[in-house]
């Protein structure tokens, strides 16, 4: 009742600042025209086009090891082709730009080396371990019988419905109920939220990539006079370069050495992260492994934050990539939100298929877990609770 006393105190002053603005803009000859709230539009002809329609500026360069990459090759190929013309040395500019490439793939090389050895000496392990414990509890839960069990397409035991005996947890030893009860697929609501997380983030990094194709490739035009055509203007009195087009083997250069190095990077991340994270033994751990992931994913700002010049991250500030007319323009209706939505909609499906479908961390999991560790995880909940 407070707030909505506020607003109704402070409508008559807010309605009396629009009539004051439209007065001096010369848009009413009288008060009386604000009794009617579209005579506000009629009375100045407002363009409701213009209204709808948002601007773009060219596109700015990520500050990161690929942004520092790319603004690399448009500013020094383009000296380079210069001087090529005019007969002049460019050994100097040459060593300049191998430079960004190698600083590149050296992050990359980086990256890569910890994927593979996260895959190989810690998820690895995880994965055994968690497979070990499944097969335990079930191996329980479903009375001890082989004729109980069947073996899954990973060679673990796996209870038939008809023989799972809930009555059976209360006869585990203490630490496989803590072990069972901690597997994260007991907790698909949980483990879903910290999966979207993460494949949110690694979606940011793939929309990024289609967004600098889009910008350089798709929507570029292709140069026939030079290789990297570029274009220097004054913007707020610094010189600002902005890319115009790239001859067409300029474009394959981009996107075989820039873009699909960091698809691939971003792909496998997004693979161990999902496996990694399944396989977690605690839903503390769920959480501290998430945060580890992230370290690797963004060792390319790291590399780019330490190792790039001052002066090199300056021209990284300046250098854009001009869009086309078409994209510089966009009417902000219900599609125009949608359009972001996407990404968030292809997150939630693939979190969804890869919990029910893809995951061959525990194969044909029996989702049997959760109903009989009820108890026990409230009774350990509470106990921490209370002290």
């Amino acid at each position: 009742l407070g707030s909505l006393h506020f607003f109704v105190a402070t409508l008559p002053r807010v309605r009396l600042q629009q009539v004051r603005h439209h007065v001096d803009a010369g848009c009413f000859s009288s008060l009386s025209s604000i009794s009617d709230p579209t005579s506000v539009c009629d009375s100045c002809d407002c363009d409701l086009e213009a209204v709808e329609i948002v601007s773009y500026d060219d596109m700015a360069l990520d500050e990161d090891v690929y942004g520092f990459t790319i603004k690399s090759f448009i500013r020094d190929m383009f000296i380079l082709e210069v001087n090529h013309h005019a007969g002049v040395s460019s050994f100097g500019r040459l060593a300049r730009l191998s430079g960004s490439f190698l600083l590149l793939w050296v992050n990359i090389l980086i990256q890569l080396v910890l994927i593979m050895a996260t895959r190989y000496f810690v998820c690895a392990k995880a994965v055994r371990n968690i497979r070990l414990v499944y097969d335990e509890f079930e191996w329980n839960m479903y009375g001890e019988d082989e004729s109980h069990m069947y073996k899954s397409a990973d060679g673990f035991r796996r209870g038939k419905v008809e023989f799972f005996e809930p009555d059976n947890f209360a006869n585990l030893a203490n630490t496989l109920k803590d072990q069972a009860c901690s597997i994260p697929l007991s907790r698909p609501t949980f483990l879903g939220l910290v999966l979207f997380i993460w494949t949110l983030t690694c979606i940011g990094e793939l929309r990024r990539s289609y967004e600098l194709w889009v910008a350089l490739v798709w929507n570029s035009a292709t140069s026939k006079t030079s290789f990297v055509a570029v274009r220097a203007e004054e913007e707020f009195e610094c010189g600002v370069v902005k890319l115009r087009g790239l001859w067409r083997s300029a474009k394959v250069i981009v996107v075989v050495l820039v873009l699909i190095p960091r698809v691939v990077i971003t792909c496998l991340l997004l693979w161990l992260g999902c496996r990694w994270l399944i396989a977690t033994s605690s839903f503390e751990s769920l959480i501290l492994n998430a945060v580890a992931l992230a370290f690797i994913k963004d060792i390319k700002d790291l590399v780019y934050t330490t190792l790039v010049s001052a002066a090199c991250k300056r021209e990284l500030e300046l250098t854009r990539i001009k869009l086309a007319p078409h994209a510089k323009r966009e009417r902000t209706d219900c599609f125009a939100s949608f359009k972001a939505l996407v990404w968030g909609f292809l997150a939630m499906a693939f979190v969804w298929a890869y919990i029910g479908i893809f995951q061959q961390v525990l194969v044909d999991y029996r989702w049997d877990v959760a109903g009989v560790c009820e108890d026990w995880v409230g009774a350990i909940h509470a106990f921490h609770i209370d002290i």
